[in-house]
């Protein structure tokens, strides 16, 4: 990870308390495992509630907290529009991309098999 460093001096705690005030600030979001790549890198500039205070300000203004609430719909959404730019703007490296990620079928609760 390229936050070895960080992590390497002892200032795990401090992710740590950043990660669950968060969590405790806002319990629909909570914690997600993505969301420490993010307080790592604050962390390694500013002190733990201004990381904190950052993060609240990432999160809740510029609508990431749907990219980490349960569903992540923003990342899928965020995804689809990847998706499109690519396929607009680079048609060849989208084939590229479908033929080596083929899209798989999603299993259904209502497709059960010991019917």
């Amino acid at each position: 990870m390229i936050y070895t460093n960080f992590l390497w001096f002892g200032s795990q705690r401090a992710l740590y308390n950043v990660l669950k005030a968060y969590a405790i600030y806002d319990p629909e979001v909570g914690y997600c495992q993505g969301m420490s790549a993010i307080v790592a890198l604050l962390l390694l500039y500013f002190g733990e509630e201004e990381s904190f205070w950052i993060l609240v300000k990432l999160l809740q203004d510029f609508q990431m907290r749907e990219y980490y609430k349960p569903g992540m719909v923003g990342l899928t959404k965020s995804f689809k529009i990847l998706e499109e730019l690519v396929l607009k703007k680079s048609p060849s490296v989208y084939q590229k991309l479908v033929r080596s990620f083929p899209k798989k079928e999603k299993p259904s609760i209502n497709n059960s098999s010991s019917e």
